[in-house]
């Protein structure tokens, strides 16, 4: 059995705008009730959305839609916010609609460490993939 295969679940009636057309990948998830939720600051992340979700004819995700996603623990490569930069070895954390940052705002709650190759800094539209070990994600 294959344990880091992506896992099904359902999002929420009213689905983030996060979720829209073209964003497939590594948006931060949390649960409300029985559904998934796209991660604002304050939520504890439990789940990655993987490659791709069942999406209407428009291409974008459907409320209520299954959606694929990796449980935290190891490396998950995570959607970042624009323009953001990322030092080896230091904290990510959530942000809104389901990306990640490399600063603290508020009440966001620690996703991780960045373990890419070397520093980045990411590009002027939101989405870009960064590897994230999550095992230091905060749990409450």
């Amino acid at each position: 059995m294959q344990l880091n295969n992506p896992r099904t679940g359902t999002i929420k009636t009213v689905a983030s705008q996060a979720l829209v057309k073209g964003t497939m990948a590594g948006l931060c998830l949390h649960m409300d009730g029985t559904t998934f939720e796209v991660c604002a600051q304050s939520d504890v992340v439990i789940g990655v959305t993987a490659d791709e979700q069942e999406r209407d004819v428009s291409g974008y995700v459907l409320a209520g839609a299954s959606i694929g996603y990796y449980t935290l623990g190891g490396v998950l490569m995570l959607a970042s916010k624009a323009t953001t930069t990322y030092a080896v070895g230091g904290f990510v954390y959530a942000d809104d609609d389901g990306l990640v940052a490399a600063a603290q705002a508020g009440s966001s709650k620690k996703v991780g460490i960045y373990v890419g190759a070397s520093a980045v800094t990411t590009g002027s539209t939101a989405g870009d993939l960064i590897a994230v070990d999550t095992s230091f994600a905060e749990k409450v």
